[in-house]
């Protein structure tokens, strides 16, 4: 699957401007982490120039804006330039995640500047700073964009979509997380959480799922499988990085109501809706859309991989087993689909940090784990005082100092109590394969 998928991401790579196919040029940020995957894992150079090339074109390119931050939707020709003006916060979501991911594989600082700036765009003019969340988008206006940043001071910005939208919500959540650790800004984990504590606590209705759309008159009634499966995901970022229990409780709360409504269980795999007397147009028709479907795999093998039930996996390949003769149809399309297949076969990154959960050290430990790229890498903190029999069903021992456990596949490394020594090994270790 993972070889079909990345021999037609090279058939249709454009190997003179960087990207896939010709005009309109789309970013397809699925295809880039693909794509950056397989080289960490393979090293093999075709890929390392089509990551490049296309990186460093798009952020190069008129696509990207240079002086207030963040990406336009598209651009209308083939090398990157006259860009269609819209800004959507679920491409920022990705595009700063993938920049994120290819400074970390590659160590190019400029793909760190791209990825800070997105973010800082976002910080500013697609957050709510006072009750969380993050708007969905700013209107295209040609004339705004041309002109110098300099020259703007009796011009109003481009309007901006107030709307709060659950599933890039929580694209954009898990990027806020992310960059928390390579960044090196706490305050973008601080305002994750407070995202995520605004939708548990207003978008559900009495049924406990979340919600589509939220605007200043309240949510709205729509149900979409992608919504629950997405915050969930973003629910398991927030456990790694606070080593809060209740996170992964309601992760997999609404992994179970997400199974409960949405699941097939006599043909497999997840309906993207549900049915209901309000439903109206496209919404009468239940679909099962491979990317939604593969996003839900993959949120069910972090559970597995976390919890250690069995239950997760399975049901993981039932889902994905749905599209396996499917797949080819989809073309570069189906980039989500060929990862969550490679990852269900990759050999486990576990970084597990036994110590107290109030002491500063274990989270130096945890924070230090989290910065460091792996397709398949799990990061989870052991209190032994709460967490004395799990501590014990996998043999490790409780000392005076946290410590990290890393272990990939069957191989471990001795535990360590020195953050920087973590750094150092993980880097050889992980990226050393």
């Amino acid at each position: 699957v993972v070889g079909d998928v990345v021999n037609m991401m090279l058939r249709a790579y454009d190997n003179v401007y960087g990207g896939f196919g010709d005009q309109p040029k789309f970013p397809n940020p699925d295809a880039l982490c693909l794509a950056l995957e397989q080289y960490y894992s393979t090293r093999d150079q075709g890929l390392n120039i089509l990551i490049v090339k296309t990186l460093n074109n798009m952020a190069s390119g008129g696509m990207y804006d240079r002086q207030r931050g963040g990406f336009f939707r598209y651009a209308t020709r083939r090398d990157w330039n006259i860009p269609h003006y819209e800004k959507i916060l679920e491409d920022n979501a990705k595009l700063a995640m993938i920049y994120l991911d290819a400074f970390r594989v590659l160590g190019t600082p400029e793909y760190r500047q791209v990825a800070e700036q997105i973010i800082n765009y976002v910080e500013c003019t697609l957050s709510n700073r006072q009750i969380g969340g993050f708007y969905g988008s700013q209107d295209a206006d040609e004339e705004y964009y041309r002109t110098d940043l300099s020259e703007h001071e009796s011009r109003n910005p481009p309007k901006v979509d107030t709307s709060i939208y659950t599933g890039p919500n929580a694209l954009m959540t898990s990027t806020y997380f992310l960059a928390s650790a390579v960044l090196r800004r706490l305050e973008l984990k601080e305002f994750a959480f407070k995202t995520l504590a605004f939708f548990l606590d207003r978008y559900r209705d009495k049924t406990a799922m979340l919600c589509h759309t939220y605007r200043s008159d309240g949510p709205t009634p729509l149900h979409l499988m992608s919504d629950q499966i997405l915050l969930a995901r973003s629910l398991v970022e927030a456990y790694k990085y606070s080593s809060n229990d209740s996170h992964m409780e309601k992760a997999e709360d609404l992994a179970k109501l997400a199974i409960d409504h949405f699941y097939d269980p006599d043909g497999g795999g997840f309906y993207d809706t549900i049915l209901g007397p309000s439903s109206i147009g496209l919404l009468k028709v239940r679909e099962k859309i491979i990317d939604e479907n593969s996003w839900a795999a993959e949120l069910l093998l972090e559970l597995c991989d976390l919890t250690g039930k069995k239950v997760y996996v399975e049901k993981a390949k039932e889902t994905l087993g749905l599209f396996e003769r499917a797949y080819r149809g989809y073309g570069i399309l189906a980039s989500s689909y060929a990862r969550v297949v490679y990852r269900l076969n990759a050999v486990l990154t576990k970084i597990v940090i036994i110590g107290d959960k109030s002491n500063q050290a274990t989270a130096i430990l945890r924070d230090e784990a989290l910065r460091y790229y792996s397709p398949r890498k799990t990061v989870q903190v052991l209190d032994p005082s709460f967490d004395r029999d799990k501590i014990d069903s996998f043999g490790y021992p409780v000392a005076d100092l946290p410590k990290a456990y890393v272990c990939v596949g069957q191989t471990c490394l001795e535990p360590m109590t020195n953050p920087e020594e973590l750094s150092s090994r993980l880097s050889k270790f992980i990226a050393g394969g």
